[in-house]
C-alpha cells in the first residue's frame, strides 16, 4: 500500500500528513470532530469518506503499475 489513514475522534478537526522514512509511504492522520448537529457531523464524515476513496484509488494505481 502507498500509505494509510488514521482517524481519531476529536473536538477540533485537524489533518496531518507524514512521510514514513525509508519506506516511501505516506500516513495521513485526521481528527473527526463529532460535535455539532447530525448534519454537520455527517458532512465531516463524507469528507473522511472522500479521503478514503482517494487513498483507495491511489492504491489501485500502484497495483496496476506493478
Amino acid at each position: 500500500l502507498p500509505g494509510g489513514l488514521l482517524i481519531y475522534a476529536q473536538g477540533e478537526a485537524e489533518t496531518w500528513s507524514y512521510r514514513v522514512k525509508h519506506a516511501d509511504k505516506c500516513l495521513e492522520i485526521m481528527a473527526l470532530d463529532l460535535s455539532g448537529t447530525l448534519a454537520e457531523v455527517l458532512e465531516r464524515v463524507q469528507s473522511v469518506a472522500a479521503s478514503v476513496q482517494r487513498l483507495s484509488e491511489e492504491t489501485s494505481k500502484v497495483r496496476t503499475a506493478a
